[in-house]
């Protein structure tokens, strides 16, 4: 692969059309689509550039070694002293992990917190997810998720108890 290419790849794994990638690094949506076809090198000013503002791995990028991305430093959110080691490895994980992966862990923590709602709250905060709505998979999912609180699933029913 070409660095054209991986130019395109960032763009197209960030959702971003060639004019907003453009803009974020100063230059024409012109010259980004020579960079992608291949028929212009960019500089190596503007492989710097486009390292650092969308974190991406400069030797990814330029030789296409190791991963597309950089690690996600730690936020304050991993600073919340409510949080132990087991949160915060949960969500370095969930960071590094491929957007069509953290978009399906969306799905199931949507589908567990209106279970968890419609068990301790009258209505949910998760508009459209009911019991229902759980899949055998996401409630075998929640069994084996037991980690840190006592929920007890009932097999013959499906109830889940916190």
């Amino acid at each position: 692969m070409s660095i054209g290419e991986r130019i395109k790849k960032v763009r197209k794994e960030l959702n971003l059309t060639q004019q907003v990638f453009s803009n974020k690094i100063s230059t024409t949506q012109n010259t980004i689509a020579r960079y992608e076809a291949g028929t212009r090198t960019p500089p190596n000013s503007t492989l710097n550039l486009i390292c650092r503002t969308f974190r991406v791995n400069e030797e990814w990028l330029r030789a296409g070694v190791g991963e597309m991305f950089l690690p996600q430093e730690d936020s304050n959110l991993l600073d919340d002293p409510s949080l132990d080691e087991l949160d915060k490895e949960i969500l370095r994980i969930y960071i590094s992990l491929p957007k069509e992966l953290r978009d399906s862990l969306k799905e199931i923590t949507k589908r567990f917190a209106a279970l968890y709602n419609e068990k301790n709250n009258p209505s949910p905060t998760v508009e459209g997810v009911t019991r229902d709505s759980i899949t055998n998979e996401e409630l075998e999912l929640i069994r084996q998720s037991r980690i840190q609180k006592n929920i007890n699933i009932d097999n013959n029913s499906g109830t889940i108890n916190f």
